[in-house]
């Protein structure tokens, strides 16, 4: 039996640029799907109020960092920042609409390009976007990217001899699982340290293997009294 089948998500994009002598919270907005669904938009960020006590998204944005919101809050902030973002203008209203229609009920993967100074914007928490259907980014298969075009590129020097820290783990009762579940008769499948290194291409005399049993290290969960991690 197929419990579970994923769905691609269809993608789409949103670029957010600053137009020259405006204020920052004045932005212009592209969308497309690459599919001949596109629309623009200028929107002004100083339209959004937070819920709840109207003192603005910064006011809100500062109580969302600090864990001081909740579900009903987020819903109604993620309504407002979508009616402003794609509902207001009629280009971009259009775009939505033919987005809608030509995803199908899949879930969405968009992508926002943030271009210089529009950090007003980036600083949203635009995970919690939130139209009639509930909240866009919730359903599985969703996703979210940033992308920031103002960021200047870093060079990254790949080490010689790169460190790889590589951890595993046998549960309590994991022995017994794996026996109920048909998937073996003998004891729980053991990864052997000593063996990484060569798979991974490390030359043995730089590796270095931990075995918690042979430091000393109560496997037992805790509570379960006796011994503790010896070092």
């Amino acid at each position: 039996m197929e419990f579970f089948r994923p769905t691609e998500a269809y993608p789409l994009f949103l670029r957010a640029t600053l137009p020259r002598s405006v204020a920052r919270n004045q932005l212009h907005l592209d969308l497309d799907d690459g599919r001949g669904n596109q629309g623009t938009a200028e929107v002004d960020l100083g339209h959004l109020s937070a819920p709840s006590n109207g003192n603005g998204w910064d006011a809100f944005h500062r109580r969302y960092v600090d864990q001081d919101t909740g579900e009903v809050d987020h819903r109604s902030f993620g309504s407002q920042l979508f009616e402003l973002l794609f509902m207001g203008d009629p280009s971009i209203r259009q775009a939505w609409q033919g987005i809608q229609t030509a995803a199908e009920g899949r879930p969405l993967a968009l992508t926002v390009t943030f271009g210089s100074q529009t950090e007003r914007l980036a600083r949203l928490p635009l995970e919690l976007l939130h139209n009639e259907a509930g909240f866009l980014f919730a359903r599985p298969g969703s996703a979210l990217r940033r992308a920031f075009l103002h960021m200047q590129p870093k060079a990254f020097a790949y080490p010689q001899q790169p460190r790889l820290l590589l951890a595993w783990a046998c549960p309590p009762g994991g022995v017994a699982r794996y026996r109920q579940n048909g998937t073996g008769s003998g004891d729980h499948p053991r990864l052997d340290g000593r063996r990484i290194p060569a798979t991974v291409g490390i030359p043995a005399d730089q590796s270095h293997h931990h075995d918690g049993a042979a430091a000393g290290i109560d496997r037992r969960p805790p509570g379960a009294g006796g011994a503790t991690e010896k070092r």
